[in-house]
């Protein structure tokens, strides 16, 4: 490309100015395309991923998999702030709240395990990876979490153990 204009030590007077964005949309189109693939894992995935703000605990983000799991849809969950009070199991009420404090109060633990009260009555086990995300000064602001749904896993551990005892 031939410079018309030398008056700049501009690239693009220079003639450079399309090597540099061709680039930037190359690395783009990667970057792109791998959001493009995790999106399609997360909101494929069996496990229910989420992203809560801890400071007035309302959900930002719920994947598909909240249905199978909770028996609520993402909308279900963006709409309540008290539907997460609602789905903790009342005897796992007390622990949950303990956990969800540690968490705010910049304690971070990476996961526990509890029981939920899934849409249709049914009481299910589920075990919440979580994830921390601070904001300036280190302040605990978002809670993201994998919940996975272990209810058979407990079942047949607790059958397991009872025919060893027996």
């Amino acid at each position: 490309m031939k410079n018309h204009n030398k008056k700049t030590g501009n690239p693009a007077d220079k003639g450079l100015a399309f090597a540099i964005p061709v680039k930037q949309s190359r690395t783009d189109s990667k970057q792109h395309k791998a959001m493009d693939s995790a999106s399609l894992i997360i909101e494929n995935s069996n496990s229910m991923i989420f992203r809560m703000s801890l400071l007035d605990r309302k959900f930002i983000y719920v994947n598909p998999a909240s249905l199978r799991i909770t028996g609520y849809t993402p909308p279900e969950f963006y709409s309540s702030h008290i539907l997460l009070e609602k789905i903790i199991h009342p005897s796992w009420k007390d622990y949950y709240e303990a956990h969800l404090g540690k968490l705010i109060s910049g304690k971070f633990i990476p996961y526990h395990e509890f029981q939920i009260i899934h849409k249709s009555g049914e009481t299910r086990w589920v075990h919440q990876q979580n994830i921390l995300i601070n904001g300036s000064k280190k302040h605990p602001l978002v809670l993201a979490g994998i919940i996975t749904d272990i209810n058979d896993l407990r079942q047949t551990r607790q059958k397991l153990l009872e025919s060893i005892s027996m």
